[in-house]
């Protein structure tokens, strides 16, 4: 999954860069996953700590790329962009941009656009037929941003999902079923 296209610093305006994150940023990219649960409502859900993030970002099977931004001065890290490979039975090789979040006291500065940028640079270098994210749907300035920025809301489409607990059961009552 790796590419070293996206190793470089990018500076940006305002003292801010976005680099590729490396494994001593796992424990600040948890902490702000935990904020961007908390602005999403459902700060229950973050339950990813630096330590998953270290094993299943950066060991031996690498599953997820992340991009983060942070303030060239002090180094703090302020956002985040995380992503990892999909693919699409109708178009190929595709992107997934999991999570996208800039601490609220940093937006309105062109973070936002830049970090998104580098991961829409990302799908390119791939030669992806798609980049796919979801948004909630109470969350129009997010909404607006991706619209202003040639994102196509699939409104026909309806996102699933299983928890632990519902693949655990699917399985228990598959397994009594047989």
């Amino acid at each position: 999954m790796s590419n070293n296209n996206n190793n470089s610093i990018i500076n940006t305006p305002n003292g801010y860069c976005i680099r590729k994150a490396i494994e001593s940023d796992c424990n600040c990219i948890a902490q702000l996953i935990r904020n961007l649960a908390e602005y999403e409502k459902e700060p229950q859900e973050a339950k990813l700590t630096g330590e998953d993030l270290l094993r299943d970002g950066f060991g031996e099977t690498k599953l997820f790329e992340c991009l983060i931004v942070e303030i060239e001065q002090t180094k703090e890290i302020i956002g985040f962009a995380l992503y990892f490979n999909i693919y699409s039975t109708w178009k190929g090789r595709s992107l997934h941009l999991e999570d996208f979040y800039i601490e609220p006291e940093h937006r309105s500065k062109g973070l936002g656009k830049a970090l998104f940028g580098k991961v829409v640079e990302q799908a390119s270098i791939l030669n992806c037929a798609r980049l796919c994210w979801a948004v909630l749907d109470w969350n129009q300035s997010a909404i607006d941003f991706y619209e202003r920025n040639f994102g196509q809301l699939l409104r026909d489409w309806v996102p699933c999902r299983m928890n632990r607990e519902a693949i655990n059961s699917f399985l228990t009552r598959s397994q009594i079923n047989q």
